[in-house]
């Protein structure tokens, strides 16, 4: 007789995960990585300012879009405008995709604002376009979420025709799995 996975609940969904500590979080994530078949694509913790992030990502993502194959300097001398660009694009157009971001709650408030509000809009247009499967998900792990989905909601863009709120799309669309409750 098969043991039923208790991390298949979450597989689509983006998820928050919190409390315990820096280690229990990370624990959770790893035993997370090893139920999936999904590409994992991990930052380095504790990233605190825009450039670190962006620093990691020219580290980590290894795709170049078809247009940029060519071009010269190569991807790692890139600016960092033109790294924020290819993460945009990457995350848009990508599936199967696994993104970790652990203990992201140093993060500067404005950029961790930034950086969840595209995976969350990325998320919702890829909802309203491809269907209500999502085609990339986002772990982030952090000490506490505290108001972080609020002011995340806030600061989601939508249509006009959409009637449903920010709060209520980011709602749907992440899960927060507190280990102190587990």
């Amino acid at each position: 007789m098969s043991r039923k996975n208790p991390h298949n609940r979450y597989h689509n969904k983006h998820l928050f995960v919190m409390g315990g500590t820096q280690q229990n979080r990370s624990q959770w994530v790893k035993a997370w990585l090893e139920t999936t078949n999904k590409q994992v694509y991990r930052l380095a913790p504790g990233l605190r300012t825009y450039y670190d992030y962006l620093e990691q990502v020219q580290a980590v993502f290894p795709f170049i879009p078809p247009h940029e194959e060519a071009r010269v300097p190569p991807p790692h001398r890139w600016s960092y405008a033109q790294v924020w660009d290819y993460h945009l694009y990457f995350t848009h157009f990508t599936t199967e995709v696994l993104f970790v971001l652990e203990e992201f709650g140093d993060m500067e408030e404005e950029w961790k604002i930034e950086f969840l509000r595209d995976y969350a809009s990325t998320s919702y247009e890829q909802e309203v376009t491809k269907g209500s499967k999502p085609r990339f998900q986002l772990i982030v792990t952090l000490p506490e979420v505290g108001d972080l989905l609020e002011r995340l909601g806030e600061h989601l863009h939508l249509p006009s025709e959409e009637s449903r709120t920010g709060l209520q799309v980011v709602y749907g669309k992440f899960e927060v799995i507190n280990l102190n409750h587990l």
